[in-house]
């Protein structure tokens, strides 16, 4: 399906050591978005700017993906800004219930 539909095939997977490089420093890059503006900002204004900026970034690579596998790109921005949204939702949700019940 991979190879189908995004034209990913076997040839893509003859560099591990530069594919795993990538995707570290993708998840580095990634990362610092929303922990940036804690390290420079006052952590009353750091908490506002960060969930802006991280869904900010998500609508933008959402939009990135969606121009690469040629779908509507504001689509695909909403996309995984909604999916990402739930997942932060449901971390927040369990980790506060795993709070009140592990007290």
């Amino acid at each position: 399906m991979a190879h189908k539909e995004l034209g990913i095939g076997p040839q893509s997977w003859d560099e591990p050591l530069g594919n795993a490089v990538a995707m570290g420093v993708a998840y580095v890059i990634g990362g610092l978005i929303p922990v940036l503006p804690y390290v420079i900002l006052p952590v009353v204004t750091a908490m506002p700017a960060s969930i802006a900026g991280t869904m900010l970034m998500l609508l933008t690579f959402g939009a990135l993906k969606g121009r690469v596998v040629k779908q509507v790109w504001w689509r695909s921005g909403l996309e995984m800004l909604g999916i990402a949204g739930l997942a932060a939702v449901a971390g927040f949700v369990i980790g506060h219930a795993a709070d009140r019940w592990l007290r």
